[in-house]
């Protein structure tokens, strides 16, 4: 259960960060690093980490990959959702493989 409960969690805050990264005109890959900031300030580091981890490809350096079976559902699950379908763009228009 308390996986269970980690996952719903993290579901609602993988893209928390988001909003930072816009606001500050980050690039837009960098809204995973924005994310474990303010989850690790209200839920703890377990909770930061995994909803950081949610995606791959080359721009995410491999220690920010999934390593979890948590991780991996939580990536799944963003897919589905947002219709990418396991496609990552380094820049509009310029899909990337992603792997899991």
């Amino acid at each position: 259960m308390d996986e269970l409960n980690t996952l719903r969690v993290c579901a609602v805050l993988h893209d928390i960060g988001k909003p930072e990264c816009l606001a500050n005109r980050k690039p837009w890959y960098q809204r995973i690093y924005c994310t474990p900031k303010i989850v690790a300030e209200t839920l703890g580091e377990e909770y930061a980490v995994t909803a950081m981890r949610h995606q791959t490809g080359p721009s995410y350096s491999v220690e920010d990959h999934l390593q979890t079976e948590l991780e991996r559902i939580l990536c799944l699950a963003d897919d589905l959702a947002s219709g990418a379908g396991g496609a990552e763009e380094s820049e509009p228009g310029v899909p990337l493989q992603k792997t899991l």
